[in-house]
């Protein structure tokens, strides 16, 4: 038989072709669709031999050489490598030497019953005695609508039990920064190794592959950051065993240099008629969510305002004796949003309402 006349498909037809010839000799000829027709059943278990045969690449390429063994002189060392590797391929059991005893026809994946012999009954098919979803399970969905099987691990399962995701580690640097970026604010690269999935990760039983790859990272550096401190980049560390979440990666702040003059204090205003004085500072959204440090010009000079975390536009914060003649200066924000937002800022802002639902109008 010609596995490949059997499926209706070239000989150099690609994995997807062999699939889908099956996949639509499955519908029309598997026992679960035509019940006791003989005629359906002989040739729905010649097209899964065949499938089985071509489906596997070193199965494939053995039967694809089946036939260079007619060139080598019978009894030689060829002749016996092919006769084995090509019989394999076939499912043709091997001739009994004299030092070898007949054994039984084989009866596995790749040999759908065996041929009985001459003095054996002809037994029914063990490897017919399955439904679609069986065969579901065995060979993925064919398009009759059910979802790809997945492995239990319970006894008699070819598969192994999938593995539960691991979390990954965190990776710990220490990242160098200028004295004047510390002071001011900056974002400063950092290049550090880590692990990642392959691209070849399926998600099944065996865990997907790690490589350990170099990475850079923008780590954003807010104004006043001092010798020492610990910034946290979320999900840049090593990836999880079996799909599982990333670590995170932990940056502690080594100043290195010395930050440039501060700009001379300008001589201070008239003194206060005894108004209250205050001046107005703009913020960013992340400012005004997570805190931070911002510089203000006031008329001692100018110094930088720490914002709480959740600071409103609108909220005055008072910095004491930096007004006109010592007196106290408040300081307004306002809270600046962006006017243009790319599709994954809109994205990620999205999901923050989904998690956040509510107003402040609504208490």
């Amino acid at each position: 038989m010609d596995y490949y006349e059997i499926l209706g498909v070239p000989k150099e037809a690609t994995t997807q072709e062999i699939k889908k010839a099956f996949r639509q000799i499955a519908r029309e000829c598997h026992p679960d669709v035509t019940g006791d027709d003989p005629t359906a059943a002989e040739k729905f278990k010649e097209a899964r031999k065949a499938y089985e045969t071509l489906i596997d690449p070193v199965t494939r390429s053995r039967y694809d050489r089946r036939g260079q063994r007619r060139s080598f002189a019978k009894g030689s060392f060829f002749d016996a490598f092919y006769r084995h590797t090509a019989g394999a391929a076939e499912g043709t059991p091997e001739p009994a030497g004299p030092r070898k005893a007949a054994r039984p026809p084989n009866v596995g994946a790749h040999d759908a019953g065996g041929t009985p012999g001459p003095d054996r009954k002809q037994k029914k098919n063990p490897a017919n005695d399955l439904d679609l979803d069986d065969l579901f399970n065995n060979f993925g969905d064919f398009g009759f609508g059910g979802a790809k099987a997945k492995s239990t691990g319970s006894p008699g399962s070819s598969r192994a039990p999938e593995s539960a995701p691991e979390p990954g580690d965190d990776v710990r640097i220490v990242l160098e920064v200028d004295a004047g970026i510390a002071r001011d604010g900056g974002t400063v690269t950092a290049q550090y190794s880590r692990l990642q999935r392959s691209d070849r990760y399926s998600g099944g039983g065996g865990g997907g592959s790690l490589a350990r790859v170099n990475d850079i990272a923008d780590i954003r550096i807010i104004p006043g950051t001092l010798d020492g401190e610990v910034l946290t980049e979320r999900g840049l560390g090593d990836a999880g065993l079996h799909g599982g979440s990333y670590g995170d990666l932990i940056v502690r702040v080594r100043l290195v240099g010395r930050a440039p003059a501060p700009p001379p204090v300008p001589d201070p205003p008239p003194v206060s008629d005894g108004q209250e004085e205050s001046v107005v500072v703009d913020i960013s959204v992340v400012e005004a969510l997570l805190g931070g440090r911002v510089e203000v010009d006031t008329p001692r000079g100018r110094v930088r305002l720490t914002l709480p975390p959740g600071t409103s536009s609108g909220t005055r914060l008072r910095l004491k004796g930096k007004g006109n003649a010592g007196a106290d200066l408040f300081v307004e924000t306002r809270i600046v949003v962006p006017r243009v937002l790319d599709d994954e800022s809109r994205r990620l802002i999205e999901e923050f309402a989904r998690l956040n639902p509510g107003t402040p109008r609504e208490g």
